[in-house]
C-alpha cells in the first residue's frame, strides 16, 4: 500500500500555508512512521529533504514530484486541502486526509467530508497518534475508496472544456444569460 503526503506549495499556495505545513510536518512524519505502508512525502523546492532526516524505511521524502504520476500508483493522499491536489484526487479516485492550513483549504475539507471521500484533522490539535489514527480509518474503511471511485466517475461524467468553450463563444455573441436557456 503506498500514500501520499504532500504540502509541496502549488502555484497557488499562500505563504501562510507553506509555513504552516512546515510546522507540522514533523509530527505528521512521526504519524505515519509506525503505519504498514509506503509513504512518499513531497516537501517543496525549497526545503532540502537531508533536514529531517534520517526516516523509517516506509517514508521516502523528496522535494517535488509530478502528483499525476504519482496519485496512479497511491492509496491515499494525505494533504493541506489545495484545490489543485484535490482535483488530482478526485480525478484519480482517492480518498483523503486533509490538514487544512488556510485560504480555501477549510472549505474543501468540509466538503470532501460531506461527500465521504475525506477525513479532517485540525492543524492547531495535530498529534502523531491521531494522524495514525486517522490515516489507518481512511485506508481500511472501504466506503472512502468508494465513494472516491464514485466522485471520480461522477466527473468524468461532466462536459469537458469544449462545453465551456462553446458557452463562452454563446456569451460573447448573444450578450445575455446563457445558463437561463440551458
Amino acid at each position: 500500500m503506498r500514500a501520499l503526503f504532500t504540502c509541496q506549495p502549488g502555484s497557488g499556495g499562500t505563504v501562510q500555508s507553506v509555513r504552516r505545513g512546515r510546522e507540522i510536518l514533523p509530527k505528521v512524519l512521526e504519524g505515519l512512521s509506525n503505519i504498514d505502508a509506503e509513504f512518499v512525502v513531497t516537501i517543496g523546492r525549497d526545503l532540502d529533504p537531508a533536514v529531517l532526516a534520517p526516516q523509517p524505511a516506509n517514508i521516502h521524502v523528496e522535494r517535488f514530484l509530478p502528483l499525476g504520476a504519482l496519485l496512479a500508483r497511491c492509496s491515499l493522499v494525505v494533504y493541506h486541502g489545495g484545490s489543485g491536489t484535490l482535483g488530482h484526487a478526485i480525478a484519480h479516485g482517492l480518498p483523503m486526509v486533509t490538514i487544512p492550513l488556510g485560504a480555501d483549504m477549510p472549505e474543501n475539507a468540509a466538503r470532501s467530508a460531506e461527500l465521504g471521500v475525506s477525513r479532517s484533522l485540525d492543524p492547531e490539535e495535530l498529534a502523531p497518534d491521531a494522524i495514525r489514527s486517522v490515516v489507518l480509518d481512511v485506508l481500511q474503511t472501504p466506503s472512502y475508496r468508494q465513494k472516491a471511485e464514485r466522485l471520480r466517475e461522477e466527473f468524468e461524467g461532466l462536459p469537458g472544456v469544449e462545453t465551456a468553450v462553446e458557452l463562452l463563444g454563446q456569451l460573447s455573441r448573444e450578450k445575455r444569460s446563457i445558463l437561463a436557456t440551458r
